[in-house]
């Protein structure tokens, strides 16, 4: 596990310069697959802007989009916890708004937003990425669990996959307890999977919003698709992955893909509008009050 997560730090400095010169490219590349998608989508169920149930989109904006961000902070403050950071509630907002908006990019942008913090905490590059790299498993596995479950009855692939899921989670935690105690390893376990009930949650909303049926162990297989497609704590991902994704997913469920694709599309342009909102926020106040912007 040492020697996996030393390579991972390693790794994520190499990555910003190796992929330097591509970074445009592939966030234009994503951002057509994104745009193209949702175009095709609308196209194929026919959404028309009197469609949208707007109690629905309401409650996604006004609601579970900021809660959703609250959340990041609390497991942001946990993490730093464990890696034994000074870090208040409001410095967590702060890195888990700009963490959300740096998932968009072609490398693993909120990785490196949250193992900065922790180093300009005190932590060593290596403690730092180690704790944000295990959570990060936790994270995936947690989805992959709660999507196999859900799929369980199509064969022994779902079955593969939450067992895969279990084997992960299992190792992921157990390493949190070693290095932070089982109290708080624990602690992070079960923030993840209200987490994970939480992405299901937004994207129920989601397809509510848009006047599409799905039922609720439907939207924890593409809250899988969500977090394994951006999977940006681990390795790059840009606009369009998680929803071709979900899209692909969407072929073992009753749901077609392109409702898949746009409801994903629509929760992950209300997380990024919700980050964007933060981060400018905390931007316009670091530069008004430069004195007081640790």
């Amino acid at each position: 596990m040492s020697d996996r997560i030393s390579s991972f730090t390693a790794s994520l400095r190499a990555l910003a310069e190796r992929r330097r010169r591509w970074r445009m490219p592939l966030l234009l590349a994503g951002l057509v697959l994104f745009v193209v998608g949702c175009v095709i989508s609308i196209r194929d169920l026919g959404i028309a802007p009197q469609d949208i149930d707007g109690k629905a989109l309401a409650i996604l904006l006004a609601l579970l989009a900021p809660l959703g961000l609250a959340y990041a902070a609390t497991n942001m403050l946990v993490t730093a916890k464990a890696a034994e950071v000074e870090m208040n509630f409001g410095q967590a907002f702060r890195v888990a708004s700009f963490a959300q908006l740096a998932e968009v990019l072609p490398l693993p942008g909120g990785a490196i937003v949250r193992t900065a913090a922790l180093v300009k905490g005190g932590a060593t590059t290596t403690h730092s990425a180690s704790h944000v790299f295990a959570n990060a498993l936790v994270w995936i596995a947690c989805a992959a669990i709660a999507a196999g479950l859900s799929l369980l009855s199509l064969g022994w692939v779902p079955a593969l996959l939450a067992l895969g899921g279990l084997v992960i989670a299992i190792g992921a935690t157990g390493w949190l307890a070693w290095h932070a105690g089982p109290a708080l390893a624990m602690l992070s376990l079960v923030l993840r999977i209200l987490g994970l009930l939480l992405v299901a949650v937004r994207l129920f909303f989601a397809f509510a919003a848009l006047q599409l049926a799905v039922g609720f162990d439907e939207t924890l297989v593409f809250a899988f698709a969500s977090i394994a497609g951006s999977a940006s704590s681990i390795a790059p991902a840009g606009l369009g992955i998680s929803e071709a994704f979900a899209a692909i997913l969407s072929q073992a469920t009753s749901t077609v893909p392109a409702a898949a694709f746009i409801a994903v599309g629509l929760n992950r342009l209300i997380s990024l509008l919700m980050a964007a909102l933060a981060s400018g926020i905390f931007t316009l106040a670091a530069t008004g009050a430069p004195e007081t912007a640790e």
